[in-house]
C-alpha cells in the first residue's frame, strides 16, 4: 500500500472530551504530539472511537508546564473512525496529528466475470473466458420484429427489417421517374427530388413505408399527399427542351397506383402548358388502384404529370412509369449497336444561305431504331471565323461540328461527331454566316448507332 503523509489535524484540547480528527478514508496514523502551553499542570487523555461505536482510552499523561509528549503508536483508522481527546484546562494544551490516507496499489486481480442473462444470448462464458455462442444458419441479432421494445435476439429476417435500396415494383421509364431510393419522410419538394406541390398544401409530398403508413404492402414506398383543399396535390413537370424524347406533337401514357383515404377523389391527368389535359377516372377506394393516363398528345412548351384530390384529404401514389407512345406500362432498356455504312454516304453539299436551323431527315440512310449518327463535316467559307453547327431536331444547345477559322481560301474538315438523332431520324444544322457570304457545307454519313 501506499501512504500520502502529512500533517492531517491540529488545534487544542478541551476541558471535556471532544473529536479531534475524523477519517474520511482509511487513514494512518503516524504519531500525536501534545504541548502544555498553560501556567500549571494538565492532565490530557486520548481516545480512539471507532464509527458508530464507544470511545476507547489510548493513552494518559500529566504534562507540566512547557512539556510535551509525543504518541507514535501507528493507529489504522477506517471512514468515521475519529481521534478525540481531553485536558484539565481548556485551551492550555496544544495537539498536531500527522498520518496520511491510505492507497492500495492497484494490482491485475479483478472480480468473477458474470454475465447477464440478457448477454447469454450472444456470449458464453466458460472458466472466466468469454467466446460467443454458436447461432441457426440465415439468422442476425435483432430487435422484436412488432410491438414494444425489448432485447435483441438471434432470429430470422422478416420484410419489415428490410429497408429497401430499390423499388421492386418500379418499372424502367423511358422519360423521367421517380427517385429509386429515398429515405421515408423525404420532404421530395424542398430537396427538389422531381416532385412539387400543386396548390399550396401545409404539407410537401413525402416519400413513406408503405407498411408503416398502414397500407396493404403491395408496394414498399410511395408519395403521401395531405391536401388541404380541393385542387391540393402533387405534380412532375417534364420541360420539351431539358428532355430529349418529349417535345410538342409527340404522345406519352403513363401509369400508377393510387390509395385513397376516406373516400376523397383522386384524380391523375397529364396536363400541358397551353391547358390541354387528359384526365383518368378518380379512385376513391381505400386499396390500391391501378390508373392508367394512355395517349396523351403533347402540346406547348411542357408538360405536367398531376395528382390532385377533390377535397381535403390524404391519398398515396405509387409511379410506375412514363412512356412514349399509346400506353403507359414502358419497355425495358434495350442494348445498342453501330452500324456501318461500308464507307460514307452524302447526305448534304450545299451553300446553307444564311439560313437558321435546317431539318436534315436521315430516314432514307439510317433506320427505324437510330438514336445517334457519326457526321464527318467539310466546310468552306469566304469570310474568316465562321463556324457549322448540327444538332438533334429540337435540341437548344448547338454543337460546333466544323470551324472556318481564319483560312478564307481552303475547306476545312471535321472527321466524325456524334450527333442525337430524334424518333423521326431528323438532325438541325446551319452556320453564322450572313446570308450573301459565299460558302459550301458538306455532311457525311458514316453510321449510326440503333436500338438492338
Amino acid at each position: 500500500m501506499i501512504i500520502i503523509g502529512k500533517q492531517i489535524a491540529d488545534g487544542q484540547l478541551a476541558a471535556a472530551e471532544g473529536d479531534l480528527y475524523t477519517a474520511t478514508a482509511i487513514t494512518h496514523i503516524k504519531s500525536i504530539l501534545l504541548a502544555n502551553t498553560g501556567a500549571g499542570t494538565n492532565t490530557i487523555t486520548l481516545y480512539v472511537q471507532p464509527s458508530g461505536g464507544t470511545s476507547r482510552k489510548i493513552a494518559a499523561a500529566a504534562l507540566l508546564t512547557g512539556e510535551t509528549l509525543y504518541f507514535d503508536e501507528a493507529l489504522v483508522l477506517e471512514t468515521g473512525d475519529k481521534i478525540r481527546g481531553s485536558t484539565t484546562n481548556a485551551t492550555q494544551v496544544d495537539y498536531t496529528i500527522y498520518g496520511g490516507i491510505v492507497q492500495v496499489e492497484p494490482t491485475d486481480e479483478h472480480g468473477a466475470v458474470t454475465l447477464g442473462a440478457d448477454a447469454d444470448v450472444l456470449l458464453s462464458l466458460t472458466a472466466q473466458e468469454i467466446g460467443f455462442d454458436t447461432q441457426a444458419a440465415n439468422t442476425a441479432l435483432r430487435g422484436p420484429t412488432s410491438g414494444a421494445a425489448a432485447d435483441p435476439t438471434f432470429r430470422a429476417a422478416v420484410a419489415s427489417d428490410i429497408v429497401p435500396a430499390l423499388q421492386t415494383f418500379q418499372l424502367v421509364n423511358e422519360i423521367k421517374g421517380w427517385p429509386p431510393c429515398v429515405a421515408p419522410t423525404a420532404d421530395l419538394d424542398a430537396l427538389n427530388l422531381w416532385w412539387d406541390k400543386v396548390g399550396t398544401p401545409t404539407t410537401a409530398p413525402s416519400v413513406v413505408d408503405v407498411s408503416a403508413a398502414g397500407l396493404t404492402d403491395t408496394y414498399e414506398l410511395a408519395l403521401k399527399v395531405t391536401a388541404d383543399a380541393a385542387s391540393e396535390g402533387l405534380s412532375q413537370t417534364w420541360t420539351y427542351a431539358d428532355e430529349p424524347r418529349v417535345k410538342s406533337g409527340r404522345v406519352i401514357s403513363a401509369l400508377l397506383a393510387i390509395w385513397s383515404v376516406s373516400a376523397v377523389e383522386v384524380t391523375a391527368k397529364l396536363v400541358n402548358s397551353d391547358a390541354s389535359h387528359t384526365d383518368a377516372s378518380a379512385v376513391t377506394a381505400a386499396a390500391w388502384t391501378i390508373v392508367e393516363i394512355p395517349a396523351h398528345t403533347l402540346a406547348g412548351t411542357s408538360c405536367a404529370l398531376q395528382v390532385t384530390a377533390g377535397a381535403a384529404g390524404t391519398f398515396y401514389v405509387v409511379p410506375l412509369g412514363a412512356s412514349i407512345g399509346t400506353r403507359g406500362l414502358a419497355l425495358p432498356p434495350r442494348d445498342s449497336r453501330f452500324m456501318n455504312t461500308g464507307g460514307y454516304i452524302e447526305i448534304y453539299s450545299a451553300d446553307p444561305g444564311g439560313a437558321d436551323f435546317t431539318d436534315l431527315d436521315l430516314t432514307a440512310n439510317t433506320s427505324p431504331l437510330a438514336w445517334a449518327a457519326l457526321i464527318q463535316a467539310t466546310y468552306y467559307s469566304a469570310t474568316a471565323d465562321k463556324t457549322a453547327y448540327v444538332r438533334r431536331n429540337g435540341a437548344s444547345g448547338d454543337i460546333v461540328i466544323c470551324s472556318s477559322g481564319t483560312n478564307t481560301s481552303a475547306y476545312t474538315s471535321h472527321p466524325g461527331t456524334l450527333i442525337p438523332l430524334d424518333d423521326g431520324q431528323i438532325l438541325e444544322y446551319k452556320t453564322n454566316a450572313a446570308a450573301g457570304v459565299t460558302e459550301t457545307l458538306s455532311l457525311r454519313l458514316n453510321g449510326w448507332w440503333e436500338w438492338a
